[in-house]
């Protein structure tokens, strides 16, 4: 178990105490929450130095909810202890006080629930049988752990959504009768991680990238749009490939990108559609059903192994993708936010890992699939998020660590002498529950580099190219081969050849033909040439 300690002066709330009390051992990446000892004028943020747990410290008059059943009294925080805490009633304070203030963490409900005294926990539902906190956490008890409580069915109280909107995204909507709920998670008991609204994200579902990304496209020559998507399908099978230390021959980097181009046309990803991608990616080597055997992301050094990230245990697998493909549909359907979805699928895919090999560019696969079938993405083209990723690596290690590191410090297993991992006890509420918020942030930042470098990027080369051909034939007669070789070499170059490369490459022409190529490359690259100036020939007045 964790030891969340609470800053000095601080008495630990909600679903602190609650971990606290019940020995939980959730991944919680939120701050926590705790009411301060000593009197202070606004909440505070502070910073446990050891952890780097944030913590959300309230003033004391501001946890009126918590004088309730006992959890305060005589101004002093009576924290949770248990089942003597459920007897005295401040358990299902703080646990009001959680939900209230914190939000829905399911990370933390679905380790806490099977722990309660159900006696105590119906008790207090039927105490308040129109509340809307009391109400939710009997859904929610009810869907995580599949057990009916001895509960009539309400009869009074408008429906109240499980999320709060202000304060998480939410899902389609399905309501519950028996409770009078609306349940808006993004997914269900099987898969459902959670994301809430930070100013980030609100910042950039506000910026519309995908509405700058049409119009950088409409705005750009059809012709050289066409090339520019070539370019970018092609570099984005090859980033993704690359990212996973494999750099395959051009045959199988063009069906890639084939199955790259072709994600608008899947309307549905389904367990037939993601055995279709792996067999397009790993070829003969495609498993082609769910793994059967624990696997592990792992190095050896010096004869030793040392194991970074362990995936879920295959008998989770089949309800984890059932869940996540389903979330996926629900998700589309209602309109999550596209960019949000895509993060969920992919990251959510890659944690759960559910093939043996080809994991990293299905889900990267999957970004542009919900992206392309959302509309967000310009039509006939991508986001090259494969590119951002190979080149801030560590950036993209940071998003995934943001799970695996606290996932590998709770997780249980041992290795035999044969490198065989076996996990030791149930950890799937970490991969089906797990707060997306970091990953969903790292995505959009991710897109918003592609809309604001790398395709801009690309047009510029593309238009830059053609000048570049169009000119250099008024100098010299270049085969394409030598065009192309040309403009790479004078790239890596700062715009020149090098004498060696004059020599080897381009022994057949003189000093004054090699200088005026030099000079339209300057002239058709330079950022400053709008698309209708032309270079010149190069050639001195």
């Amino acid at each position: 178990m964790r030891e969340f300690t609470s800053p000095d002066d601080a008495t630990a709330v909600g679903y602190a105490a609650l971990v606290k009390a019940y020995e939980l051992d959730p991944i919680i990446s939120r701050p926590l929450m705790a009411v301060s000892g000593r009197p202070i004028n606004k909440q505070t943020i502070e910073t446990d130095p050891l952890t780097g747990k944030e913590w959300i410290v309230q003033r004391p008059e501001l946890a009126g909810v918590l004088q309730k059943a006992g959890a305060l009294r005589d101004g002093t925080l009576m924290p949770a202890h248990g089942q003597d805490a459920e007897r005295s009633g401040a358990v299902f304070a703080h646990l009001d006080f959680a939900v209230r203030h914190e939000g829905i963490n399911l990370a933390v409900l679905a380790q806490l629930f099977p722990r309660m005294d159900r006696g105590a926990l119906t008790r207090w539902i039927t105490g308040q049988p129109t509340g809307r906190t009391t109400r939710r956490v009997w859904y929610l008890y009810e869907l995580l752990t599949g057990t009916e409580l001895e509960v009539t069915h309400a009869t009074a109280g408008n429906y109240v959504p499980v999320l709060n909107q202000a304060q998480q995204m939410m899902g389609l909507p399905r309501s519950s009768r028996r409770h009078r709920v609306v349940d808006n998670l993004l997914g269900d008991a099987r898969f459902s991680p959670s994301v809430w609204w930070t100013p980030q994200i609100k910042k950039m579902v506000e910026a519309g990238l995908g509405d700058q990304a049409k119009k950088l496209v409409s705005s750009t020559d059809p012709g050289v749009m066409r090339r520019v998507n070539n370019y970018l399908y092609l570099g984005e099978s090859r980033s993704s490939f690359a990212i996973e230390g494999e750099y395959p021959e051009d045959r199988h980097l063009a069906g890639f990108s084939n199955l790259l181009a072709r994600a608008d046309r899947i309307d549905r990803v389904d367990k037939a559609t993601l055995l279709r991608i792996e067999r397009e990616i790993m070829g003969s080597n495609a498993l082609g059903d769910w793994r059967s055997e624990q696997t592990y992301v792992g190095r050896n050094i010096r004869h030793r192994n040392y194991i970074d990230y362990i995936a879920a245990r295959p008998e989770d697998i089949p309800s984890m993708m059932d869940g996540l493909l389903d979330m996926m549909t629900e998700g589309q359907e209602y309109g999550v936010d596209p960019v949000s979805l895509a993060a969920l699928a992919s990251f959510g895919f890659v944690f759960v890992h559910p093939f043996p090999d080809g994991n990293g560019r299905t889900s990267r696969f999957l970004v542009h699939q919900v992206l392309a079938q959302a509309k967000f993405t310009p039509p006939g083209s991508l986001f090259p998020v494969s590119a951002v990723m190979l080149r801030n690596e560590q950036v993209y290690a940071s998003a995934l660590e943001a799970f695996s590191r606290p996932l590998m410090e709770r997780i249980r297993y041992r290795e035999d002498d044969r490198g065989v991992v076996t996990v030791t006890e149930d950890s799937a509420h970490h991969y089906r529950y797990f707060d997306a918020t970091p990953q969903v942030e790292y995505l959009y930042d991710v897109i918003q580099e592609t809309v604001a470098n790398d395709i801009p990027l690309e047009i510029s080369f593309v238009r830059g190219f053609e000048k570049f051909v169009k000119a250099s034939r008024r100098v010299a007669d270049l085969t394409d081969n030598q065009v192309n070789l040309f403009v790479q070499l004078s790239t890596q170059n700062g715009g020149q050849l090098s004498r060696k490369k004059r020599k080897t490459e381009f022994s057949d022409l003189d000093d004054k033909t090699i200088a005026a190529l030099e000079k339209i490359y300057g002239e058709a690259f330079a950022p400053d040439e709008s698309d209708d100036d032309e270079p010149s020939d190069g050639a001195e007045p």
